[in-house]
C-alpha cells in the first residue's frame, strides 16, 4: 500500500541541502506561516515522535520509509523539512482551507511538494467532502507533472489512509474533472480511470457519467462504447444518464437510428427511460431536422407520464413551421392549453412567421388576436412578421394601421421596426411622418443606418421628388454613412422615373467611381424605371443591351442576371398596361429554360385574370411550378376566383387541391371563393362540406364566408331540384338551415355587415317572412349600419310581393328622405306593384 510514497526521489527532483533559498524559505515559513500550536512545536521536527492520532502516524510512515532508504542514516536538512510539511498538514486536517493555504505558501517559498504531501493536502480535502474544486485546482497540478502510475500512487496512499471509499470517490471525481479543466484529451483520463479500477478502485457512478460527457465531446463512437464495455466487463450497469449521455451523442452526429437503438437496449436491460432522456431524444431530433418524429414522440410522452413544457414544445413547433408543417404545429399549441402548458410569444412567433411566409395573412391575424386575448406580450419579432408580409403584398395600408397601432399601444420599436415604419410611410407618400420616425430614432438613441435613409430616398425618388431625395442623401453623407449599392439602386431608379436619364448615367459612372459595380439589380431598377416613367421605349433599348452583355451568376454558376432583367421588363410591361406583351415575354424566355421570379409573375397572372384570360393565367402557372418557382397564394386565389367567375369550378378546385401538393395551405379568401363558386353553380352540399373543413382547420370564417353561404341557401328555393317538395316544406328547410348558420354566426361574434343584412332581409322576404325581414332591419338600423340602396330595395320587393303597397311607398319614400338615390330595379318593383294593384 506504500508504494505510491516509496516514489518520492523519482516523481520529484529533490532540493539540494545546500540551496540558500532552500534554507531561507524554511525560516520564512516559521516565521509567516507557522500553522502550529506551541506544544505542536516541540514535536514538528521530531522524527521519532509517537503520537496516537492517524495524521501523526501517516507521518512516522513517511519518516521511516526515508530513513530505509536512507540506511536509518541522520535525516537531511530537505528530508527533515519535507516530513515537517506533511505533520503540518496533517495536524490541519480539521480545518482544510488553512491547510490548503499552507500548502500553498510552501510552494510559493522554494518547496516543491512530493507524493507525500500531496497525499496529504488530497486526504484532507476529500475527507472535507466538500471543497471539490480546491481539490481540482490541486490535481491540475499532478495531471500536468505526473503520469498514470504516479496518479495510483497517489490513490494508493489515499486508500490506505482512509476509512471508507466516499474519500477515494470524491479525489476520483475531482480528478476527472482536472482533466477537463487542463484541456486534456478526455482518453487520457479514460485510461487513467480504466487503470484505476483494475487496481481494485470503484469509481463512483458519477465519476462513470462525467468521464462519458467528456469523450462524447470528442465525437469518439468506439472510445464511448469501450466505456460502456469496461463498465460491463466489471460489473457496473449503465444508470439512465449513462445512456442518455449516449442517446444524445447519436443526435450530436445526426444519427436518429442509433439514439432509438439505445432506447431499446435500456428497455431491453429494464431501465425506463424518464423525462431528461426523453427530452434529450426530442431535442435531438429537431438537431437533425427529424421533427415529424420529433412531433409524434412528443404527443406519446403524455402517455408515458413525461409532461414536457413550454421550451420542448417551442422546439418542435420552430422546426414544424420550417418544414411548413403548420397544422401540426398548431395541433401542438392546441395541446399545450389543454395540458395547461403555459403557451408563450415564442410558439406565437413562430407560427405567425410561418403563416406570413406561406401568404395565409388571415390566419396568422388570428393567432395574433388570439394572442393578445390570452394577454401574451406582443415582442417585435412579432410585430415585423406581419409588417414584413403587409410590405410584401403590397398592402402598405394595412401595414400602416397595424404599425400605427403597435405605437400606439407603447410596442418598444427597434431598429427593424423602425425601418418597416420609415418604409411604410415612404410607400404611402407620408414622407413628413417618414422624416420625423428618423428624427425620433436619434432622440431615442438608435442612430439610423444606410437602410433607414435608403427607405426614404425611395419615398422621395417614388414620387419624383429627386431634390428631396437628394437632401436626405446628403444628410445620410453628414452622419457618416456610406452610400450602398442599395441605395445607388433606388437613386438610380428615381432618376430613370423622374425622365432625367442623363443624370441616371451620370450616378451610374459616380458608383463605379466609389468602387461600387452596378449589378442585374440596378439595372432591373433601371428598365423599371424607365417603364414607370412612361419611358416604354427607353426600358425595351437598355433591356435588350443589357440581355446582351449579362454576365451575372450566381454561386451554383447559374445565370441570374437574364432572370432578374427579364422579371423587370415583364413588370415593365404590365404597368404600361401591355399584358401580352409581357405574357409573350415570359413565354419566351420559358422556352429557352428561363423563368422569372414570384413577383412578376404573381403580377402577371393577376393582370391576366383581370382581363379574363384565365387560360393563360393557368399557362404561366404550369411554367412557374414546372421551373420550381411555386406562384404564391394570393396569385392562387387570383385564378381560382377567376374560374369561379366564370363557372368552371372544376378547374377552380384543381387549382384548390394544387395548394397542399406545393406545401401551401388555402386561406379564409380562397376558401369563400370557392365556397361562392359551389353557390353559384348549385352545389351548395359541397360549399357547406368547405366550411364545415374551414372551420375543421381552424380558420374562423368572417362576415364574407357567412354572407357567401346565406345567400347559397336562400337561392336554393329556385332551384329546380326542389320541384318534387311541396313549397311549405322548401320554406321551412331552408329556414331551419339559415337559422343553424346565423346561430353558428352569432357565438362566434360575427356581426353582419349591410351586405350580409340585405341577403338576410332579401331572403326572408323571399321566404314570406315578411315580419322577420323588418325586424332585421330595424336591427340593421339599431346598430349603427346605414342601410343602402339594396337593401330598401328587397324590403320593398317583400312588401309589393304581399300587395302591402302603402308600406312599400312610405319605405320608398323613407330612402328618399335619406339622400339615398332609388336605381332602376328599385323603380320598376315599385311601378310593377302599382299597375298590378290598379289592374285589380
Amino acid at each position: 500500500m506504500l508504494v505510491g510514497l516509496l516514489r518520492i526521489s523519482a516523481l520529484f527532483t529533490k532540493i539540494p541541502e545546500n540551496n540558500p533559498r532552500f534554507l531561507s524559505a524554511i525560516a520564512a515559513l516559521r516565521q509567516s506561516s507557522d500553522y502550529s500550536s506551541g506544544e505542536e512545536k516541540q514535536h514538528i521536527n521530531t522524527p521519532g515522535n509517537t503520537s496516537s492520532s492517524s495524521s501523526s502516524s501517516s507521518s512516522l510512515v513517511v519518516v521511516n520509509t526515508l530513513n530505509k532508504l536512507r540506511g536509518n542514516n541522520p535525516l537531511c536538512a530537505s528530508d527533515r523539512f519535507r516530513i515537517s510539511v506533511v505533520n503540518t498538514l496533517n495536524k490541519l486536517r480539521g480545518n482544510p482551507l488553512r491547510a490548503l493555504d499552507y500548502f500553498r505558501k510552501s510552494e510559493i517559498y522554494g518547496f516543491r511538494h512530493d507524493l507525500s504531501s500531496y497525499s496529504a493536502i488530497i486526504s484532507i480535502l476529500s475527507s472535507s467532502g466538500q471543497h471539490k474544486v480546491k481539490l481540482v485546482s490541486v490535481f491540475c497540478d499532478l495531471v500536468i507533472h505526473s503520469n498514470r502510475d504516479q496518479i495510483s500512487s497517489i490513490f494508493f496512499s489515499l486508500k490506505h489512509g482512509t476509512k471508507g471509499e466516499f474519500e477515494v470517490s470524491f479525489a476520483l471525481d475531482a480528478l476527472l474533472k482536472a482533466f477537463g479543466g487542463c484541456n486534456r484529451d478526455p482518453r487520457e483520463a479514460m485510461d487513467v480511470l480504466f487503470h484505476l479500477r483494475k487496481l481494485g478502485f470503484r469509481p463512483s457512478m458519477r465519476s462513470w457519467n462525467f468521464l462519458l460527457r467528456n469523450v462524447a465531446k470528442t465525437r469518439d463512437l468506439g472510445a464511448l462504447l469501450r466505456i460502456f464495455h469496461f463498465m460491463r466487463e466489471f460489473g457496473i450497469n449503465p444508470d439512465l444518464h449513462s445512456f442518455t449521455i449516449l442517446i444524445q451523442f447519436h443526435c450530436n452526429a445526426r444519427n436518429p437510428d442509433g439514439a432509438f437503438r439505445v432506447i431499446d437496449q435500456m428497455e431491453e436491460m429494464g431501465l425506463e427511460p424518464d423525462r431528461l432522456t426523453y427530452l434529450t431524444l426530442l431535442c435531438g431530433l429537431c438537431s437533425c431536422e427529424k421533427y415529424s418524429t420529433s412531433y409524434a414522440l412528443l404527443q406519446e410522452l403524455s402517455k408515458f407520464g413525461i409532461k414536457a413544457n413550454s421550451v420542448d414544445y417551442n422546439i418542435v413547433i420552430k422546426g414544424l413551421c420550417k418544414e411548413n408543417k403548420l397544422q401540426e404545429a398548431e395541433n401542438l399549441l392546441e395541446s399545450m392549453e389543454k395540458q395547461e402548458i403555459p403557451q408563450d410569444e415564442f410558439a406565437y412567433g413562430y407560427l405567425i412567421k410561418g403563416h406570413c411566409e406561406n401568404g395565409n395573412i388571415a390566419r396568422a391575424l388570428d393567432l395574433f388576436e388570439e394572442m393578445k386575448s390570452k394577454r401574451i406580450e406582443v415582442v417585435p419579432c412579432i410585430a415585423s412578421h406581419l409588417l414584413q408580409y403587409f410590405r410584401e403584398v403590397g398592402k402598405n395600408y394595412e401595414a400602416l394601421c397595424y404599425f400605427e397601432d403597435f405605437k400606439r399601444n407603447g410596442l418598444a420599436l427597434d431598429r427593424v421596426l423602425y425601418n418597416f415604419g420609415i418604409d411604410i410611410y415612404s410607400r404611402l407618400g407620408l414622407l413628413e411622418q417618414a422624416w420625423e420616425l428618423i428624427q425620433e430614432m436619434k432622440i431615442n438613441r438608435l442612430k439610423p443606418d444606410t437602410i433607414h435613409y435608403t427607405c426614404l430616398i425611395g419615398g422621395f425618388c417614388q414620387k419624383r421628388e429627386i431634390d428631396n431625395a437628394h437632401k436626405v442623401f446628403d444628410e445620410m453623407l453628414n452622419d457618416g454613412l456610406k452610400p450602398d449599392l442599395v441605395t445607388y439602386n433606388v437613386l438610380v431608379s428615381g432618376y430613370c422615373r423622374a425622365g432625367k436619364v442623363n443624370d441616371a448615367f451620370d450616378l451610374l459612372d459616380e458608383m463605379m467611381k466609389q468602387g461600387i459595380e452596378p449589378n442585374f439589380i440596378t439595372h432591373g431598377l433601371v428598365i423599371e424605371g424607365f417603364a414607370k416613367g412612361n419611358q416604354l421605349k427607353e426600358a425595351i433599348i437598355w433591356f435588350n443591351l443589357q440581355l446582351e452583355n449579362c454576365k451575372w451568376k450566381n454561386e451554383t454558376g447559374h445565370v441570374t442576371g437574364q432572370n432578374h432583367l427579364v422579371s423587370s421588363m415583364v413588370s415593365g410591361f404590365l404597368h404600361r398596361a401591355r399584358t401580352y406583351k409581357a405574357y409573350e415575354l415570359f413565354s419566351k424566355f420559358a422556352k429557352q429554360g428561363g423563368v422569372i421570379n414570384r413577383g412578376a409573375s404573381a403580377k402577371l397572372i393577376r393582370e391576366l385574370c383581370n382581363e379574363g384570360n384565365v387560360n393563360l393565367a393557368s399557362h404561366v402557372f404550369d411554367i412557374m411550378i414546372n421551373r420550381g418557382n411555386v406562384p404564391d397564394l394570393f396569385s392562387y386565389g387570383k385564378l381560382i376566383a377567376t374560374y369561379c367567375d366564370d363557372r368552371n369550378i372544376c378547374e377552380a378546385r384543381f387549382w384548390f387541391d394544387d395548394l397542399s401538393k406545393r406545401g401551401l395551405y388555402a386561406d379564409k379568401y380562397i376558401y369563400t371563393v370557392l365556397m361562392n363558386g359551389y353557390c353559384k353553380v348549385g352545389n351548395l352540399d359541397e360549399a357547406c362540406t368547405l366550411f364545415d373543413e374551414m372551420i375543421c382547420i381552424g380558420i374562423r370564417p368572417d362576415v364574407v364566408a357567412y354572407t357567401v353561404l346565406l345567400d347559397g341557401h336562400y337561392k336554393e328555393l329556385f332551384r329546380k331540384n326542389w320541384s318534387q317538395m311541396s313549397k311549405q316544406k322548401k320554406k321551412i328547410e331552408i329556414k331551419a338551415r339559415v337559422m343553424k348558420l346565423a346561430d353558428h354566426m352569432r357565438e362566434s361574434k360575427t356581426e353582419p355587415d349591410v351586405i350580409c343584412y340585405t341577403v338576410l332581409i332579401d331572403g326572408q322576404c323571399n321566404l314570406e317572412y315578411l315580419d322577420g325581414a323588418q325586424k332585421m332591419f330595424d336591427c340593421m338600423i339599431s346598430q349603427g349600419l346605414e342601410p343602402d340602396v339594396q337593401v330598401y330595395t328587397a324590403l320593398v320587393n317583400g312588401y309589393c310581393s304581399r300587395g302591402e303597397i302603402k308600406k312599400a311607398q312610405g319605405l320608398f319614400q323613407e330612402m328618399v328622405d335619406r339622400g339615398i338615390r332609388p336605381d332602376t330595379l328599385a323603380f320598376s318593383v315599385l311601378n310593377k306593384a302599382l299597375l298590378k294593384a290598379r289592374h285589380f
